[in-house]
C-alpha cells in the first residue's frame, strides 16, 4: 500500500510541475504579491483614499440626523449644547439658558 501512495505522490507531483511550466510557457504570471503590496506607500494611500470616501458616505448619511439634534432645544441635546460649561467647573446638571 505504501509503494501504490508513493508512485501516487509522484505522479502528482510530475503533473503539477508540467502544469506550472505550461502556464509559465503561455505568459502566466505566477506567485508574487499584489501591486499595492509591492508599493507600501501606494497601498497606504489607496487605504486612505477608501477611508475617506466612507466617511464621507457616512457624514452624508448622518448628516440629517446631526442637523435635526442641533435644531433641539440646548437642553434637549445638551450633549452638543454650544453653552455647555467645560467639565471640571463647569454647571452640573446642565441648566437651561436663554
Amino acid at each position: 500500500m505504501a509503494m501504490v501512495a508513493e508512485e501516487e505522490r509522484r505522479a502528482i507531483s510530475e503533473r503539477t510541475k508540467a502544469a506550472l511550466a505550461a502556464a509559465k510557457a503561455r505568459g502566466v504570471k505566477l506567485g508574487g504579491r499584489p501591486e499595492s503590496l509591492k508599493n507600501t506607500e501606494l497601498g497606504r494611500a489607496r487605504g486612505a483614499e477608501v477611508r475617506r470616501a466612507k466617511a464621507a458616505a457616512r457624514a452624508k448619511d448622518l448628516a440629517p440626523v446631526v442637523e435635526a439634534i442641533r435644531a433641539e432645544d440646548c437642553c434637549g441635546a445638551h450633549w452638543v449644547c454650544p453653552h455647555r460649561p467645560s467639565w471640571p467647573g463647569g454647571r452640573f446638571p446642565h441648566q437651561h439658558h436663554a
